[in-house]
C-alpha cells in the first residue's frame, strides 16, 4: 500500500516527498521512542489485518492512523482527535465509501485529521470547522473531478520579539512550504490525483499598502520609511511566486495572484448588491440577510479602527504610488465602520462566487478566523443553500497545556508564519 507524502514537519519539507508505502512509514514510528510509548509498537502483522472500516478494527485502524499522522506531522495526536477520522468516515455518504480503499483512507485521511480542526457541533466557530465541512470536502475529493484549492494569505508579520508592527524582511519559507504541502497531500491522496493551489496575496499596490493593520502602516510612516514596506509587499510577492513555481508539478499547479482582482470585484459586487459604491453606501440601510453577519464584522474590525488619523504629511516622499497610498489610508480611516465591514465581508463574498465558478474549495490560511466570513464566502458560492459551501479553516497553534510534541493543538499550519 503506497500513497503520496508531504511532511508537514518544518524543515523537513522537500526530503522523501513523493510515494511511501505504509510498510516504511510503519517502520519509522517504531523506532521512534516518544511514539512507542503513547501508542505501543506497530506489528507488522496488523498491516495484513487492515481493514478500510473503522468500526471493523477500532485499534487497529486508530493506532495506524495515529501512526501515519505522527509521521506526517511530527505529533501525536489525542485519541478523540484520531477519532474524528472514524466519524469522518461514517458520515460520507454510500458512494463515497464505495470509491474508497485502503490508499485512499491512510493517504488522505491523515492530511485532513493532522491539517484541520473539527467540532461535532455542526456549526464553524473560531479555529475550528463542523465535521461535515470534512465530510464535503472528502466527498468531493473522490467525486473523480480534479481538486480546486484557493486561499488568500494576509501579510507575512514580524514576530514582537524582533520588530513590533514590521514586516518580515524575508518570508519563512519552510512554513509556506508546509501549508503548501498539506495541499498537495489532499489534491495527491484524492480519487484524481490532480489538481491546482491557486493562492492570492497583495502587492506593493494601495490595496496591499492599506490592507495591513492599520499599526503596521503606522509604524513605517512615522518611521518615514514607508518606502520600504512598498518594497517588503512587493519582494513577499515575488518571493511567493517563486516558492509556487518550483514546488509545482504535471499533477498540481500551484499559482499566484494579486488579492486586489479580488477586492475590485468586491467593489462591483457592492454596486450590483446594494445600489452604491462602498464608500458611498447609506448609513440606515438594510442589509437583508446580512445585517447579523455585519453585527459580526463591525465588533471585529472595531480593532481596526481604534487609531490616530495622521495629518497626511508628505514628508520627503515623491512617489506618486506612496503618496496615493497615504491619501487612500487617510481616507479609509474615517469611513463609517458599517461601511469598512460591508466591504470586507463582500471580499470573502467574492471569494465565494470565485470559487463556485471553479467547482473550487476555499481554505482559509490567513490569520483571521470569523463567522461572518465563512458565511459570506457560502452565501456568495451559493446563496440559496449557503451549508453546500466548501470551506475549511487550517490549524492554528491553540492554548491546550499539552507537550510540544503531543496533540494536533500544537501544530500551526496558518499565518503568522514567523
Amino acid at each position: 500500500m503506497k500513497f503520496h507524502f508531504y511532511s508537514l514537519r518544518p524543515g523537513e519539507n522537500t526530503d522523501n516527498a513523493g510515494l511511501i508505502s505504509l510498510d516504511e512509514i510503519i517502520l519509522m514510528v517504531n523506532l521512534d521512542e516518544f511514539f512507542k510509548k503513547k501508542f505501543g509498537e506497530i506489528p507488522k502483522t496488523e498491516l495484513d489485518k487492515l481493514n478500510i472500516i473503522p468500526q471493523k478494527n477500532p485499534l487497529r485502524w486508530e493506532r495506524i492512523m495515529g501512526g501515519i499522522i505522527y509521521r506526517l506531522s511530527g505529533k501525536i495526536p489525542l485519541r478523540k482527535e484520531v477519532n474524528f477520522g472514524r466519524l469522518l468516515f461514517e458520515g460520507l455518504n454510500k458512494q463515497t465509501r464505495r470509491n474508497l480503499d485502503l490508499e485512499n483512507v491512510f493517504g488522505f485521511f491523515p492530511y485532513l485529521l493532522s491539517g484541520f480542526k473539527s467540532n461535532l457541533k455542526g456549526i464553524n466557530k473560531k479555529d475550528t470547522n463542523s465535521i461535515e465541512k470534512l465530510i464535503l470536502l472528502t466527498e468531493k475529493s473522490f467525486s473523480g473531478e480534479e481538486i480546486n484549492l484557493s486561499s488568500y494569505l494576509c501579510a507575512h508579520k514580524e514576530s514582537i520579539e524582533k520588530g513590533r508592527d514590521k514586516l518580515r524582511k524575508e518570508i519563512k519559507e519552510d512554513y509556506v512550504i508546509r501549508a503548501i504541502n498539506l495541499l498537495k497531500g489532499i489534491i495527491k491522496n484524492s480519487g484524481s490525483g490532480k489538481g491546482s493551489i491557486n493562492l492570492s496575496q497583495y502587492r506593493e499596490n494601495a490595496e496591499g499598502m492599506n490592507e495591513i493593520s492599520p499599526k503596521i502602516f503606522l509604524r513605517y510612516y512615522h518611521d518615514k520609511n514607508l518606502d520600504n514596506l512598498r518594497d517588503v509587499l512587493e519582494n513577499h510577492y515575488l518571493q511567493m511566486e517563486h516558492i509556487c513555481s518550483k514546488n509545482s508539478d504535471e499533477d498540481v499547479q500551484i499559482t499566484l495572484k494579486d488579492a486586489k482582482e479580488t477586492y475590485n470585484y468586491a467593489k462591483k459586487l457592492c454596486i450590483s448588491e446594494f445600489g452604491f459604491p462602498w464608500r458611498e453606501l447609506p448609513l440606515d440601510k438594510s442589509y437583508g440577510v446580512f445585517n447579523e453577519l455585519l453585527e459580526d464584522a463591525c465588533g471585529d474590525l472595531s480593532r481596526l479602527s481604534k487609531f490616530p488619523i495622521i495629518n497626511g504629511k508628505k514628508d520627503s516622499y515623491k512617489d506618486k504610488k506612496i503618496l496615493y497610498s497615504i491619501r487612500e489610508f487617510m481616507k479609509h480611516q474615517k469611513i463609517p465602520l458599517i461601511r469598512k465591514s460591508i466591504i470586507e465581508g463582500l471580499f470573502y463574498y467574492a471569494w465565494g462566487k470565485e470559487s463556485k465558478s471553479s467547482s473550487g474549495i476555499g481554505i482559509g490560511l490567513d490569520v483571521d478566523h470569523h463567522n461572518y466570513q465563512i458565511e459570506f464566502f457560502s452565501r456568495g458560492y451559493d446563496r440559496d443553500n449557503p451549508k453546500s459551501a466548501p470551506i475549511l479553516y487550517a490549524r492554528r497553534r491553540g492554548n491546550e497545556d499539552l507537550p510540544e510534541r503531543e496533540g494536533l493543538n500544537n501544530l500551526s499550519i496558518r499565518q503568522f508564519w514567523r
